[in-house]
């Protein structure tokens, strides 16, 4: 399948024999795409991830052997805006606009500011709001957990 793409010339599929090939693929620096890898491979070697604290069951080195392969992703699927109420912390709110203790709510499903008019020439002009919400929603949940 990949062979098939590259044949194709399908651009979402990038393979590289070496780390300084795909670094010229991507155009980006070299040495920056080694310190990457040469960090999650540190990551690995802990059993911690300490830059997107990624499961430690799924921490798997990148060693090269067979080559490199990057999938670049695109958004292509809509889904809900709002649904959820919540207050300035986050917190979800039951039908008569009282907290419910211990739940929160970020993103999409909390964003009720687009409600029926999401501005589709703007692709991901909620992300704003998803990152937001979700730094303020965890840092909420860990005043709730350390009371």
């Amino acid at each position: 399948m990949i062979k098939k793409a590259e044949e194709n010339g399908y651009e979402a599929i990038i393979t590289a024999d070496s780390v300084g090939e795909l670094a010229e693929k991507l155009d980006i620096p070299a040495a920056k795409l080694q310190k990457t890898i040469d960090d999650y491979n540190s990551y690995c070697d802990h059993g911690q991830d300490r830059e997107f604290f990624k499961n430690p069951d799924y921490l798997h080195k990148l060693t090269g052997e067979g080559g490199h392969l990057v999938g670049k992703f695109y958004s292509g699927a809509y889904g809900t805006v709002g649904g959820v109420k919540i207050n300035e912390n986050c917190q979800v709110l039951d039908d008569g606009d009282q907290v419910i203790p211990g739940l929160y709510s970020a993103g999409s499903d909390a964003n009720t500011i687009y409600a029926d008019s999401y501005n589709f020439t703007l692709p991901g002009n909620t992300m704003g709001f998803a990152v937001n919400s979700g730094r303020i929603a965890g840092l909420e949940v860990t005043k709730f957990i350390e009371k």
